[in-house]
């Protein structure tokens, strides 16, 4: 039965001046909007294309102290997203950067704000690809239009100058105009060598990317060996 017809059914049956009619409308009104809002968030987490769904509930912060889970929340509180402001989450493997990353796009489209979710090389690839079809402009569009665009892993392979200057392109169209998280296993002084060597473009890049930005340097020991020796111990 449909939402009009069972409406039609309980007025019928109550009187459209009946007090309990405009309560159940009312309910029913309000369960009609929840499920929607349910749906539209399902919606924007599967169009963010995640590795998986954590949030900042599910991280282990007395595991990986150099982080605290307040300076994290206030960037929420303070909505970082609409001062089109950038994170950037730095240093060795397996410390729970893409986690803290991806629960930062979770929150964002929980909150109806457009996500996207790319590995770096796989961002390069695609900007490759559109190059080759000769639709390059249409795709950096793509990668410009989401409120949040998240970057894993960037600095796990060294960039030719091309693919530095595709990587640029991306910074600059979203310059003060949407947010971008990125992590990376690098430090900002190795930052040269994941542009091919080029020092230029890599200072071009951070200038950017840094001038309205956050930066956490995550340390100490990676989560999969910790769970690997968990394992052993079993």
């Amino acid at each position: 039965m449909t939402l009009s017809s069972q409406i039609e059914s309980l007025q019928k049956s109550r009187g459209a001046s009946d007090p309990s009619f405009i309560k159940v409308l009312s309910s029913m009104l309000e369960q009609l909007g929840e499920e929607a809002d349910a749906r539209s968030q399902e919606a924007l987490i599967r169009f963010a294309r995640f590795p998986y769904r954590k949030t900042l509930e599910d991280f282990d912060f007395d595991f990986q102290s150099s982080v605290a889970k307040q300076s994290l929340q206030k960037l929420l509180d303070e909505d970082y997203l609409s001062r089109k402001q950038n994170l950037i989450f730095l240093e060795p493997p397996g410390v729970g950067k893409t986690h803290i990353a991806v629960a930062f796009g979770m929150n964002a489209a929980m909150s109806r704000s457009k996500v996207q979710f790319i590995s770096c090389s796989e961002l390069i690839a695609r900007l490759r690809e559109a190059q080759e079809r000769n639709t390059y402009l249409r795709r950096l569009a793509s990668f410009a239009r989401p409120a949040l665009l998240i970057i894993d892993e960037v600095g796990y392979s060294q960039m030719s100058s091309e693919d530095s200057a595709l990587f640029f392109d991306v910074v600059c169209r979203r310059y003060e105009t949407g947010s971008i998280i990125i992590t990376s296993n690098k430090s900002y002084k190795d930052w040269g060598e994941i542009f091919g060597g080029d020092s230029v473009i890599a200072t071009a890049i951070l200038d950017r990317l840094l001038h309205h930005s956050k930066s956490f340097v995550l340390k100490g020991e990676s989560f999969r060996m910790k769970e690997r020796r968990e394992d052993v111990r079993l």
